[in-house]
């Protein structure tokens, strides 16, 4: 996004302001998602809202563990591949099945 912007001529200051209304955004989204789901007595006690506390905490370590991996690759991979990969590993990871969503009989 910030190439976009230096190549358009378009001020910094702009994107910044884009940045934080995106950001807040964001924060009242997931504010308001955790406090819609606080009174619901079907979640797991390991959720805050409809937030899974345990799903949450395993998509954080991973990251935090690939992240100088997926930076690694990215700069010694060709644009082409670059390019072609990075769809498919976003459609792919929306199809992993988890437990809980087993045993509530939805899956």
């Amino acid at each position: 996004m910030t190439t976009l912007f230096i190549q358009n001529s378009i001020p910094l200051s702009r994107y910044f302001y884009l940045k934080f209304t995106i950001s807040i955004t964001a924060l009242f989204s997931m504010v308001c998602y955790v406090l819609n789901g606080m009174n619901h007595i079907d979640l797991s006690k390991w959720s805050l809202g409809f937030v899974d506390l345990r799903g949450g905490a395993a998509i954080a370590i991973g990251s935090i563990l690939m992240a100088r991996v997926g930076a690694y690759v990215s700069f010694r991979l060709h644009l082409y591949r670059l390019k072609n990969y990075l769809p498919f590993s976003l459609s792919s990871s929306q199809f992993i099945p988890t437990a809980e969503y087993h045993s509530l009989g939805r899956g």
